[in-house]
């Protein structure tokens, strides 16, 4: 079945099928074309015709032809303002289509090549979207052991452990049944080589057996992590094409495009857009486009942008990241491209449109105005079809409300009517592509400022609203004149009516596509040096259109999952009126991609508590759809209690008072002081470096500014802050800023490098609290201090809280809904929860940490027992201070506590370099010893599932020595073995659950019976 599209000056003989596959069509011809040696390219005025399937494929299978007939004539951008269709470029086509052009061709002389798959059955399978060529090359020198799981060989760079075991083998599943999985497994347990293996090994069956594959799309938070993933694939065997994508910030190598973004205070993305549109008009000529001469000389320009195209900079870029086997980074590809001259930004995300794997922020896959973006530079990136792995998920619900939501204040409003009112004066004879015909500039400027004026509008009458009173609408955030959907207050169906957005015209899906159109034939002009300097200022407009577009639609459409609110702040140069459309069921935005993925895995070191998560995204269709049925996985860690101890501690040093952290705490003196006195003596106990994290950035200040003061005749010697000098040889206090972090973070490692070791007062949720690897003597100790709520009176967390409880007693719901004090809750836990993975990196990692707060007591007077929402592989390590509750009740008996507690620390840190060293030895013998393959009976008996029976009897018979050395943790390892042996013959004689969760409950509660 095939179709013909007639443009003005061109036909073309597509086959019907998806958009991308057109696209890919183009591409090829292109490629093919532009090589002179092959003789195929078509001279002016002459029809060519390319047998896509004629381009040597290895591998492939079940391939039919797509024919492209392209007649001559004029091609977009030949000439004028470029009037043809936004698909068409000129016969050169810009620097990207001609670095894509150079990085295929080079592919194919190479014999490895990936294309989108265009088989006959690609639509029947859902294939459609994957990648075919031949598997990816393996380098075995140092992957000597081998594990087959689900049918499908590993090969592992160590001797397995049990955990990876568990990761690897539910990924294997998710990718097999195309599922979505949860996994958490601690830090330094292998989780991202399980991942890697098991998603690489996967895919390389799938080339193997099938001829294609889908490519696979590494999600990470920072940027930072994506080096340390690279350095991760880098251990493994597997070869892939890969890519990293990442921001300007990271990318940029033209340090003037940076110095006049910071000078003229805009984004570095403008100023790149700017300066790449300079570039282009001054290597047009000098006298070319004279009607731009206003544009002042002194104007930056960039010329990496323009050397793209350059056969010498595709060469490098090929040969160091684009060639089968080539693992780079970011610095990598800068270093390359600062020899080749091309700019590393988009060399990246051309390299990602043919990759094995990709690696990006989450905000490439959450984010639908990043992942649904179609510019010219991204023209084959999609999730469709993919593998999405999200490491690093653990604040996944809050990313994806985050990025269904959306914030503008009516000045935005105000510039985009004038950026697309002046479009059409610059560029009056420009021609797109929009709802099956072609339209001029002006009437495709007229639809897409329908929404920005009719928001303007809404606002400018809304924003002289008047306060509401109590009666009239509930008041439940601070300065919002109205509020939409939340209980008392209008519908957001009503606001959408109000704001005139059901109208098909203002917010349909063709609005999307008409912005992106324009946005890509923007580019294209700026491309060709035919655009203006006002045109990279609405590139901006036109990126910031389209998230407006998406997100006001799926408020449009998914009213009861949405509250929307208008805000009017007073300001001293006036009033700031703003909309604020905020998402409250982040299961709206994981749809985006996961109902047309191939799988998802959702894994991390820390998903705890994990009710958040499953109950905030079973909104999402996908995830109820395609949830595997044996629920989340919660892995064991490989430490053994002579490596990590877990205190709780209840009670202050000095008085003997209870440790309960209240905002009313951080007001009081007396309490403060007491509490700095409690750190310094756990500071003192523990080496190397020391991460202590308070709730907010005032109650820290608060304790530095106690801390530091000197009063009446106290000497400057004494006190918590003197103490801390003593015991550290730097003290660290994380900034607000997040410019001054990456110095902050450099001096804290220098100093916990040192003898003396290093100190840093840290909040929750900062810079010091995730994405960053603190290993070995890096971070021997972990002090949280209280319980981290989220600031009740943040418009958001309010919102939040409020919708919540509606929908908890909506009637007729029949699944379980988190009440707006268990979300707010749960939020507090999984910030601890994530502080306490910044040590035991590694299995060979040891450390202290500390809960400084009665409330997570099981026993006392304040005791709430919230140690019951710590991650479940922290159980094993969990030690009460006081172990009971008639001990430490007065000044003296706490000091004994306190005495206590830190020669504990002490113990721990004596004896366990020596515990490292056997485990080193050991695990030096088994790597070398020659290893069998491991089979998929074997790999079962391994303790690969979750802190269920099986794994904690393989645990607790592997180091019961170890769990017998202290005395304080002899009877849990005589508990643990009599219980163990009690559960595992009714373990080994039914399946497994779900969870298994009611055998380690029951240990938990016998423990705290024996504590």
């Amino acid at each position: 079945m095939q179709k013909v599209r007639r443009h003005r000056h061109t036909a073309k003989l597509v086959k019907a099928g998806p958009p991308n596959l057109r696209r890919e069509a183009e591409a090829v011809k292109r490629l093919v074309s532009s090589d002179a040696t092959t003789g195929t390219g078509s001279a002016s005025g002459r029809a060519s015709v390319v047998d896509v399937a004629a381009v040597p494929r290895p591998a492939l299978r079940h391939t039919t032809s797509l024919h492209v007939v392209e007649q001559g004539g004029s091609s977009s951008g030949g000439g004028g303002d470029g009037s043809s269709s936004g698909s068409r470029v000129s016969d050169n086509g810009t620097v990207i289509d001609q670095l894509r052009s150079h990085l295929d061709r080079l592919a194919l002389q190479s014999g490895q090549p990936r294309f989108v798959a265009t088989s006959s059955d690609a639509t029947r399978t859902g294939t459609d979207d994957w990648l075919q060529g031949r598997p990816c090359d393996l380098d075995k020198s140092g992957c000597a052991h081998t594990v087959h799981l689900s049918g499908i060989q590993l090969w592992m760079p160590f001797p397995p452990m049990a955990p990876q075991l568990a990761v690897a083998e539910r990924a294997l599943q998710a990718c097999s049944t195309g599922r979505i999985a949860i996994l958490e497994s601690p830090t330094g347990t292998g989780k991202s080589i399980a991942l890697l293996t098991a998603t690489l090994s996967w895919q390389r069956q799938c080339f193997a057996t099938r001829g294609t594959a889908p490519q696979i799309v590494y999600g990470v938070r920072t940027h930072a992590q994506l080096a340390q993933m690279v350095g991760e694939l880098r251990k493994t065997a597997y070869r892939p094409s890969m890519a990293v994508l990442g921001s300007r910030e990271q990318a940029c190598i033209n340090r003037e495009v940076r110095d006049a973004a910071r000078r003229q205070r805009t984004s570095l993305n403008l100023a790149c857009r700017q300066a790449a549109r300079r570039a282009i008009q001054l290597q047009s000529g000098p006298g070319a486009y004279s009607r731009q001469s206003y544009v002042a000389e002194t104007e930056c320009s960039c010329q990496a942008y323009v050397q793209l195209g350059t056969p010498r900079h595709a060469r490098q870029a090929f040969d160091r990241c684009g060639r089968k086997g080539s693992l780079w980074d970011i610095e990598d590809l800068v270093e390359t491209s600062k020899s080749a001259g091309g700019c590393p930004y988009y060399t990246a995300h051309v390299l990602a449109g043919n990759a094995d794997i990709v690696f990006c922020p989450h905000n490439y896959i959450l984010d639908p105005a990043i992942s649904q973006c179609r510019s010219h530079h991204r023209e084959r990136w999609s999730l469709r079809g993919r593998v999405i792995v999200l490491d690093e998920a653990h604040n996944v619900e809050q990313g994806c409300r985050e990025a269904g939501s959306v914030q503008v204040p009516l000045t935005e409003l105000q510039q985009i009517n004038v950026a697309l009112a002046a479009l059409p004066l610059r560029h009056p004879h420009l021609q797109l592509r929009a709802f099956g015909r072609d339209i001029r500039c002006r009437e495709a400027c007229d639809q897409l400022q329908r929404l920005p004026v009719r928001l303007a509008d809404f606002l400018q009458q809304e924003g002289d609203h008047p306060l509401p009173h109590t009666g009239q609408q509930q008041q439940v955030l601070a300065g919002a004149r109205r509020v939409w959907g939340l209980p008392g207050n209008p519908s957001v169906s009503e606001f959408a009516c109000r704001a005139g957005l059901v109208d098909r015209g203002t917010l349909g899906h063709g609005m999307e596509e008409l912005a992106l159109e324009l946005t890509d034939r923007v580019l294209r002009l700026q491309a060709l040096g035919k655009a203006f300097a006002e045109d990279a200022v609405l590139l901006g407009w036109l990126t910031r259109l389209q998230e407006l577009l998406m997100k006001l639609r799926l408020a449009a459409s998914n009213v009861d999952a949405y509250v929307v609110a208008v805000f009017r702040e007073t300001a001293p140069d006036g009033d700031r009126i703003s909309l604020a459309s905020w998402l409250m069921s982040p299961g709206l935005i994981l749809d985006t991609f996961a109902s047309t993925a191939h799988c998802v895995v959702l894994a991390s070191g820390t998903l705890a508590p994990l009710a958040a998560i499953r109950t905030e995204l079973m909104d999402s269709v996908a995830y109820m759809n395609r949830a595997e049925p044996q629920g989340p996985l919660e892995a064991c860690h490989v430490v053994t209690p002579a490596q990590a101890l877990l205190a709780i501690v209840t009670k202050l040093p000095a008085s003997g008072n209870p440790i309960v952290t209240t905002f009313e705490s951080w007001r009081s003196a007396t309490f403060m002081m007491s509490l700095g006195e409690a750190i310094a003596s756990l500071v003192e106990a523990i080496p190397g470096g020391v991460l202590c994290f308070f709730p907010s950035y005032s109650a820290l200040e608060a304790c530095v500014t106690t801390w530091k003061r000197v009063s009446g005749n106290e000497s400057p010697s004494i006190g918590p802050w003197a103490r801390l000098a003593r015991a550290k040889a730097a003290i660290i206090v994380e900034p607000r800023s997040s410019e001054a972090s990456p110095a902050a973070c450099t001096s804290f490692m220098a100093g916990a490098r040192s003898s003396s070791g290093a100190l840093c007062l840290a909040v929750y949720r900062g810079k010091m609290s995730e994405g960053l690897s603190f290993n070995d003597e890096l971070c021997r100790g972990v002090i949280c201090l209280g319980i981290p709520y989220p600031q009740a009176m943040n418009p958001v967390v309010a919102t939040k809280r409020r919708w919540n409880d509606a929908q908890s007693r909506r009637a007729g719901v029949a699944r379980s809904v988190l009440s707006g004090n268990e979300w707010y809750e749960l939020q507090a836990y999984r910030a601890v929860n994530q502080a306490l993975g910044r040590c035991l990196r590694h299995r060979f990692d040891y450390g202290a940490l500390i809960l400084l707060d009665a409330r997570w007591a099981a026993q006392g007077l304040q005791a709430r027992g919230h140690r019951r929402h710590l991650a479940r592989w922290l159980a094993p390590f969990v030690e009460e201070w006081p172990q009971s509750p008639q001990l430490a009740s007065n000044a003296a008996s706490s000091t004994v506590l306190w005495h206590g507690l830190t020669g504990r620390l002490r113990a721990l840190f004596a004896q366990a370099p020596a515990e490292i060293t056997s485990q080193k030895a050991s695990h030096a013998h088994q790597t070398a010893a020659a290893p069998e393959p491991m089979s998929a009976a074997a790999a079962v008996q391994q303790p690969a599932h979750s802190c269920s029976p099986r794994p904690l009897q393989h645990f607790v018979r592997q180091h019961a020595t170890a769990l017998q050395a202290g005395a304080a943790c002899a009877h849990v390892a005589m508990d643990m073995r009599q219980d163990i042996d009690q559960w595992a013959p009714q373990i080994q004689s039914r399946p497994r659950t779900p969870r298994d969760a009611a055998p380690h409950q029951d240990l938990a509660q016998q423990q705290q019976q024996q504590q």
